[in-house]
């Protein structure tokens, strides 16, 4: 598939087959994941792939109520049968600019960092697995985890020093899949309404 099309296919998935994806499969979505840009070449974006049935379920339970995983909506989505979970140490990046090739950077010894290059980089881990999805013919879900992200990555083992932008549910979209969200009820912005032309 052209990436032009790619770009235009691609939407979010809510209701997903259980039908395991192929090892092979996930491989190359993995693969693309971790060749995105990264900040100073850091590459401290890892992942944590769920594609067993318990480890899904406890990360379900750490994230979702129990209500809503019985709906139609939170059953559509839970049916996923792969869960990623991309995280990254904030640390990392801070050594990173420490080391001597960063000390003329600005981020040199900054305490605050105006914009955090690990969420930067961990959005561009996103993107990455998005469209390699829907590159492969596959759904899938971008989502944040609503304030539970501690909850989710302590029920991983993941360690403290690591912080998480949500999750990516991946898998084959269900035959009655239809879009749906906010891109059914908004249209998408046209060129000339986003793009500033020399300044504002």
């Amino acid at each position: 598939m052209q990436l032009e099309e790619v770009l235009r296919r691609r939407r979010m998935t809510r209701r997903f087959e259980a039908t395991p994806l192929r090892p092979e499969t996930l491989g190359r979505l993995l693969d693309a994941a971790r060749r995105v840009p990264s900040a100073g070449f850091t590459q401290a974006v890892e992942v944590v792939v769920l594609t067993q049935h318990a480890a899904r379920q406890r990360f379900w339970a750490a994230v979702a109520d129990p209500g809503w995983v019985e709906d139609r909506e939170g059953a559509g989505i839970v049916s996923a049968p792969v869960v990623v979970v991309p995280v990254v140490s904030p640390a990392a990046y801070r050594d990173r600019y420490q080391e001597r090739d960063k000390t003329t950077s600005s981020l040199a010894g900054a305490e605050g960092w105006g914009i955090p290059y690990w969420l930067v980089d961990a959005s561009f881990c996103v993107l990455a697995l998005l469209l390699a999805a829907e590159n492969e013919h596959l759904g899938a879900l971008f989502f944040h985890l609503q304030g539970h992200e501690a909850a989710a990555l302590a029920a991983l083992g993941v360690p403290p020093a690591y912080q998480t932008i949500g999750a990516v549910a991946l898998g084959t979209r269900a035959p009655d899949e239809q879009p749906s969200g906010s891109p059914t009820r908004r249209a998408r912005r046209g060129l000339d309404e986003l793009v500033h032309r020399e300044g504002w």
